[in-house]
């Protein structure tokens, strides 16, 4: 994440900026997704009659920010975000015992921002209001298999203050780069920071055509380094009391994906990750024996990716599929997916390429079972996405 944060601010000092905060521009970004998950799992209670349990969600997502310079520097605008979860259950083979699940959550911002040029970067800061609703309407089977229609609903309606500052840089007349940290109160250094593009309309900007260039990372011959790792560690303690049982629980999670890739043309990347996972846990209890559970994952996704210009910021197209396996002593399973997507690509220097996904769609399947257990559990995923989002990649190229 350091990585990518400090490519993302050499970024913003490699061109000259655009006049973008004059009265009657105006900004856009967001993003809209839907993903559709099925899967059907045995009851546990129900061993005997081999009974699956089904459940489908459909999960469409919308998150938009519009605004408008009504004056100079000065810019008014909304931000609108919303989700909805669709949940459907049934025993397999009974539709007459079928019951939806409806989650939601909305929430609108409007917000008021003061610009400042300093250089080739645009430093703003901002106030406003967020309204927000979630709320739900659900029943459920009970471990028998039996359909409780509870037709239980909640509704919460919440009210805060935002407080908002970040930079913008833009990388072509109409493309910018945006650094944003909000949040509720004060201080600011306690608020979330997040990094995503920014569309800026307005009548009066003039077109910006690229130049042309070599773009030596995507030469035939080069070999192309990324990936990542991470270490998560947690520890839970409870003391014995009334009615409590002490014990104490430790988990420990690496997980590590190199990738490799190497240009069998020019802009025609070839490449392949292999993901791979460490999952211990340790629990130790006064009145059981102490238990040990580890999990292993091992993947191999390979891809191809093209880069279509010949310029500094350029689309790209990549496809890949990819293969997992889960293990551990009393669970097994496999996941098998693919996905395309359409992104843009920033050459910087001679060693590196800075990638955002725009568009996309996967699909995965996923199977496991546990030994003495009737049944597997089958789970299929899938889903689109588009928008201005700020899932950043850096690329180095040998």
């Amino acid at each position: 994440m350091k990585l990518v944060f400090t490519a993302l601010l050499g970024l913003l000092c490699l061109n000259d900026s655009y006049a973008q905060i004059q009265k009657g521009n105006g900004i856009l970004s967001g993003s809209v997704s839907i993903a559709y998950n099925r899967q059907t799992q045995p009851f546990p209670n129900l061993p005997s009659t081999g009974a699956m349990r089904v459940q489908m969600n459909w999960m469409p997502a919308l998150s938009i920010t519009a605004g408008r310079f009504w004056k100079d520097n000065w810019l008014a605008g909304v931000s609108l975000s919303g989700s909805l979860t669709q949940n459907q259950q049934n025993l397999e083979g009974n539709p007459d015992q079928t019951y939806p699940n409806t989650f939601y959550s909305v929430s609108v911002t409007p917000f008021v921002r003061r610009y400042w040029q300093l250089g080739s970067v645009y430093v703003f800061g901002g106030v406003g209001v967020s309204v927000s609703t979630n709320g739900s309407k659900q029943s459920y089977f009970d471990y028998n298999g039996q359909l409780n229609e509870s037709g239980q609903r909640t509704t919460t309606i919440g009210i805060a203050p935002r407080v908002e500052a970040g930079i913008n840089y833009l990388v072509t007349s109409r493309l910018g780069v945006q650094l944003l940290a909000s949040t509720n109160s004060f201080p600011l250094s306690t608020a979330g920071l997040s990094a995503g593009l920014v569309y800026w309309t307005g009548p009066g900007r003039t077109s910006n055509t690229q130049e042309q260039r070599d773009n030596p990372q995507t030469n035939a011959g080069k070999w192309v380094l990324e990936g990542g790792f991470s270490v998560t560690n947690q520890q839970t303690n409870q003391d014995a009391g009334t009615g409590l049982t002490a014990y104490q629980s430790r988990t420990n999670v690496y997980s590590f994906s190199p990738s490799i890739g190497y240009f069998v043309g020019k802009n025609n990347l070839v490449g392949v990750s292999i993901p791979i996972a460490y999952s211990g846990n340790h629990l130790t209890s006064t009145n059981t024996p102490d238990s040990k559970d580890i999990q292993w994952t091992v993947g191999v996704v390979p891809y191809f990716q093209h880069y279509w210009l010949p310029t500094r910021l350029t689309p790209y197209t990549r496809i890949e599929a990819g293969y997992m396996h889960y293990t551990s002593e009393d669970y097994s399973g496999f996941s098998a997916s693919g996905a395309v997507r359409v992104g843009l690509a920033y050459m910087i220097g001679q060693r590196f390429i800075l990638e955002t996904s725009l568009a996309g769609a996967s699909v995965s399947y996923i199977a496991s079972d546990r030994p003495g257990r009737p049944g597997d559990v089958k789970t299929w995923n899938g889903g689109v996405s588009a928008g201005l989002t700020g899932n950043f990649g850096l690329r180095y190229v040998l």
